[in-house]
């Protein structure tokens, strides 16, 4: 036993409340707790998102909804969209038209003719209508004038019937004068001849008021019919100068396409394919590089056969010089006379009868 004083480990003695049995209690029903608060999370997570979702859904669709209603609209509300929307119109239907053009230009022209002579061909009904209305006219104003004539010639005689009459009547002898029922008769006929002259006077009133009635309208319709006739003429003039046009016009075309498929051809003699011309440019390139390679090689060949060679002449120069000198040491060496010895330098020469000599001079 230790009789050194220790100090007590309190951290060992006392125990945390987490430590204990009730801790242990406490943690386990934490832990539940928080368990259930993440279960009853979920579940009620799972019951908000769907409204969550079709909310924003809605309110996106709503949105979109708003938005086009807003540009479908913006044309009654917004003279500048209205005005924006008129230039793409115009625009849009100059390029269809123009497209459209185009397409045919002579068809196009030559089927407006078509319906200028069909409009001619309408007109000429109408003028025609018109003739034959101003006609009828006139013929019904000369019946009229020709009842006139007759009704005032059967009035003129029945003058002379009934001044005939009276004349009878007033000559008649005193021993001849009618009875009274005679000269009733008589006057009865002169009465009846009075009635009918009235009525042929009546009947040539009622013709000259036809007359008066018809005149204005035959006038205009003289007049109308002067119009419509020049405006015929004009129309069918306007009919003929279009066609020539359009004849012109298409010999023109035809002359045009004809110098427009020879400026395509020219321009692709000229100028080329882009396809073929980059191909060509590609084999140029090609065969300039493998001639520059090839140039380069035998340049460089060149510069190294020419040292090469340079220094072969130079080793053969060196190789003669030593040769001419050998020879000559040789000649010196053949020269001496019989029995005398050879300077050192002459002893040194090689013997040309050795095979090694022989093989070097080969």
């Amino acid at each position: 036993m230790s009789l050194v004083p220790q100090t007590p480990n309190l951290s060992q003695t006392a125990r945390s409340f987490w430590d204990r049995r009730e801790g242990t209690a406490g943690k386990i029903v934490l832990a539940a707790a928080a368990l259930g608060a993440a279960g009853a999370a979920v579940f009620f997570w799972g019951l908000i998102v769907p409204f969550l979702v079709g909310v924003a859904g809605h309110t996106l669709q709503l949105a979109l909804l708003v938005a086009a209603l807003m540009v479908v609209t913006s044309p009654l509300w917004s003279s500048r969209v209205r005005f924006v929307t008129n230039l793409a119109f115009q625009q849009a239907m100059r390029w269809s038209v123009g497209v459209f053009i185009q397409t045919d230009p002579i068809g196009i022209l030559r089927s407006n003719i078509t319906q200028i002579r069909e409009q001619v061909e309408e007109f000429d009904k109408g003028v025609a209508s018109i003739a034959g209305a101003r006609q009828r006219l006139f013929d019904d104003i000369e019946q009229q004038k020709i009842g006139i004539q007759k009704n005032k010639s059967l009035a003129d005689s029945t003058d002379q019937q009934i001044a005939k009459l009276q004349r009878a009547i007033d000559q008649a002898p005193a021993a001849q004068q009618p009875s009274a029922r005679a000269l009733q008769e008589v006057q009865l006929k002169i009465e009846g001849m009075r009635l009918q002259k009235q009525g042929y006077g009546q009947a040539a009133g009622f013709q000259i008021s036809t007359i008066r009635a018809e005149q204005p309208l035959l006038e205009q319709a003289d007049k109308m019919y002067e119009q419509m006739s020049r405006i015929r003429t004009l129309a069918a003039f306007k009919a003929d100068s279009l066609s020539q046009q359009a004849d012109m016009q298409a010999k023109r075309h035809a002359m045009m396409e004809s110098a427009g498929s020879a400026l395509r051809a020219g321009n692709k003699i000229l100028k080329g394919d882009p396809k073929q011309m980059a191909l060509i440019e590609q084999t140029i390139e090609y065969l300039n590089n493998e001639a520059s390679d090839t140039l380069g090689m035998l340049n460089d060949f060149n510069r190294w056969s020419d040292k090469y060679l340079t220094d072969m002449d130079i080793q053969n120069g060196a190789n003669a010089d030593d040769a001419f000198k050998m020879f000559a040491q040789m000649e010196s060496k053949l020269a001496l006379p019989p029995g005398a010895n050879a300077p050192p330098e002459l002893d040194a020469l090689p013997d040309f009868s050795s095979p090694d000599v022989q093989k070097l001079l080969k």
